[in-house]
């Protein structure tokens, strides 16, 4: 992983997890990631967010459940390249 798509993911994943701290919407919190962290986010039979390299799918919600699950892959994705996770 490149430093820049660290910091991007980086930054991504501390917002969501500050985000989450607060009890946030998650509809809210993924428009946000979609402004301001370049993330890609699809409605559909199979609602889809994706930022930083990091994919999440989710066919329960476009919401609460999605964001969970991109936090989870996020972090997944940090420890596998040997990252530090304070989350």
């Amino acid at each position: 992983m490149t430093p820049v798509m660290y910091a991007r993911l980086r930054a991504a994943l501390d917002f969501v997890l500050e985000a989450a701290g607060k009890k946030a919407d998650a509809k809210e919190a993924i428009a946000t990631l979609v402004s301001d962290h370049r993330a890609f986010f699809r409605r559909g039979n199979t609602n889809e967010l994706r930022v930083a390299g990091v994919t999440a799918t989710c066919t329960h919600s476009e919401g609460d459940a999605l964001l969970a699950a991109w936090r989870s892959n996020a972090i997944k994705h940090l420890l596998r390249e040997g990252r530090n996770v304070d989350a």
